[in-house]
């Protein structure tokens, strides 16, 4: 969907927000270290960026990188925390998508609210 400038004001429409009830496996590296902060009412929360290698169907051997926000309360926030960028992580949780507009084009941004965050095990394989 996309948001067009308001004819009488000439200004861009505020941003929309879809909230499906999807959940999302996601599994990918952290592109800097997760950020921790307080909410207004006290409550920590981590919020980090992972980027996912995709193969898009029909193009076998061309993979895409989609960015993926994650944002992480309570104890998956602390298990957030513990990552460091480029580490590999596993997130599951609700897909949240927020469409803007700026300067005549539309962008969308994918956020995961994490029910679950753990870090990928990386291991050698040795012959």
């Amino acid at each position: 969907m996309s948001e067009e400038a308001s004819p009488q004001t000439g200004t861009e429409a505020k941003p929309r927000h879809f909230t499906p009830n999807v959940q999302l496996s996601a599994y990918g590296r952290l592109t800097r270290n997760p950020e921790t902060k307080t909410s207004e009412r006290g409550h920590p929360y981590t919020r980090a960026r992972i980027a996912c290698n995709v193969t898009p169907a029909k193009r076998e051997g061309e993979q895409q990188t989609w960015f993926v926000d994650v944002v992480a309360f309570r104890n998956q926030a602390a298990a957030l925390a513990k990552c460091k960028k480029g580490e590999s992580v596993n997130v599951l949780g609700t897909l949240n998508m927020e469409e803007r507009t700026s300067n005549g084009r539309t962008y969308q941004n994918f956020t995961v609210t994490a029910d679950g965050v753990m870090a990928a095990a990386t291991t050698r394989r040795t012959e």
